[in-house]
């Protein structure tokens, strides 16, 4: 144990005085020199390791944050339908957010005039109270039961305006 004592003041004091110059003694058997070599050997390892495992797991974050963007922007991508709009003889084909109503849509898209929730005049066609005329609509070729508000946008709807006299 004394010996060992000695070997360890004498590691400290060969690396704080004069660098480490203790190649001709021993400890357990061995050369101080030859431990010294299998610690440089054995850090150098450790160190590569971590390094290679540090440099791994940056590229599968960034791996991870370029799979998640693309996730999201599918769903940006599916989060869009596509509708048919028909005024008169035109028909024009539209992307609208899923979740939009027909007024909030007509209004924002088509110049559509409203009040009071009705839907007043769009792309030439007006109501007329005086005249008796009204703006009506058809949702996949059938008269809407329901005001504009409350018609929901679903994928492939042909939505059709038109006035009736009445």
């Amino acid at each position: 144990m004394r010996k060992f004592k000695n070997v360890i003041k004498g590691i400290f004091i060969g690396i704080t005085d004069k660098g480490l110059s203790l190649k001709n003694e021993s400890l357990f058997g061995l050369e101080i020199g030859k431990i010294m070599k299998r610690i440089k050997k054995w850090v150098l390892t450790v160190s590569v390791v971590l390094v290679a495992l540090g440099l791994s797991a940056c590229s599968s974050a960034k791996t991870s944050t370029a799979s998640s963007s693309v996730s999201q922007s599918s769903s940006i991508v599916s989060n869009q339908i596509k509708i048919q709009i028909v005024i008169g003889k035109t028909t024009t084909s539209y992307e609208v957010k899923k979740g939009t109503n027909l007024l909030d849509f007509a209004v924002a898209k088509l110049g559509a005039k409203e009040s009071s929730g009705f839907l007043n005049s769009i792309n030439g066609l007006k109501t007329s109270s005086a005249d008796k005329i009204y703006l009506m609509f058809k949702v996949n070729g059938k008269d809407s039961q329901v005001g504009a508000k409350d018609v929901i946008l679903k994928a492939g709807d042909t939505i059709e305006f038109y006035t009736t006299k009445g």
